[in-house]
C-alpha cells in the first residue's frame, strides 16, 4: 500500500497502461482520497523498445536512432482507478470547510 499525491499516481498509471505521460496527466481523474489498485509483480518484467514505448511519446523518442534501446519495467496490472465508493455518505464538517477556505 502507498499513499501519494495525484501526479505521482497518474505517472504510475501511465506506466501500467503504457499511456503517454501528458495524456495521463490530462485525462486520468484523481479525486481526493480516491483509491487506485495496482498489482506490481516483483518477479515478472516487461521489456519495451524505447522507440515504441508510449510513456514518453512525441518528438523526444523520434530522435532515438538505436532500435535496440529497451526499457525494462516490472509487470503492472491495473485493478482499479479512482474508486470513490468508500467516500459516499461522508460529509465535510462546516468548521473544517470554513477554516480551509480562509487559508
Amino acid at each position: 500500500m502507498a499513499v501519494s499525491h495525484g501526479q505521482f499516481i497518474r505517472m504510475m498509471l501511465a506506466v501500467a497502461l503504457d499511456m503517454p505521460l501528458f495524456q495521463a496527466f490530462t485525462t486520468i481523474q484523481q479525486k481526493n482520497a480516491c483509491i487506485n489498485i495496482l498489482d506490481i509483480s516483483y518477479t515478472e518484467k516487461v521489456t519495451r523498445r524505447a522507440k515504441n514505448c508510449n510513456l514518453f511519446g512525441g518528438p523526444l523518442l523520434s530522435r532515438i536512432t538505436d532500435d535496440n534501446l529497451t526499457i525494462v519495467l516490472p509487470k503492472i496490472s491495473v485493478v482499479c482507478i479512482g474508486e470513490t465508493r468508500h467516500l459516499q455518505g461522508l460529509e465535510v464538517k462546516e468548521e473544517f470547510s470554513k477554516t480551509s477556505s480562509e487559508n
